[in-house]
C-alpha cells in the first residue's frame, strides 16, 4: 500500500493537516491508478505554490530560468505558457 492511514487522509480532506507532499500523491495517484496532475494541482492551490527543486548539480542556465518563471509567473501571457509549454512538452507528466 501506500503507508498512510484512513485518519490521516481524514484530516487532509477536512483541512486539519496541509496537502500531502508530491511523492505521497504520486504514489496515491498511482494506487488509485489516477492522473496525478488535478491532485497536484489541488495541492497547489491549497498551499498558495508550487515547490520546484533546484539543486547543486543544476546548471546556471536552469537555475535562472527557474526563477525567471516564478519572479514574472503572473505577467506572462497564456501566449507565453504555452511555448515554455511547448519547450518542455517532452519532460511533462501531463
Amino acid at each position: 500500500m501506500i503507508g498512510i492511514g484512513t485518519p490521516h487522509f481524514s484530516d487532509v480532506e477536512r483541512e486539519k493537516r496541509g496537502p500531502f507532499s508530491r511523492e505521497r500523491i504520486f504514489a496515491i495517484a498511482d494506487f488509485l491508478d489516477v492522473d496525478p496532475v488535478p491532485l497536484l494541482a489541488a495541492a497547489a492551490y491549497d498551499l498558495g505554490g508550487v515547490r520546484l527543486d533546484i539543486r547543486p548539480e543544476d546548471s546556471g542556465a536552469r537555475v535562472r530560468m527557474a526563477i525567471g518563471i516564478a519572479l514574472r509567473w503572473s505577467s506572462l501571457s497564456d501566449d507565453q505558457i504555452m511555448r515554455i509549454s511547448d519547450a518542455a512538452r517532452d519532460q511533462m507528466i501531463v
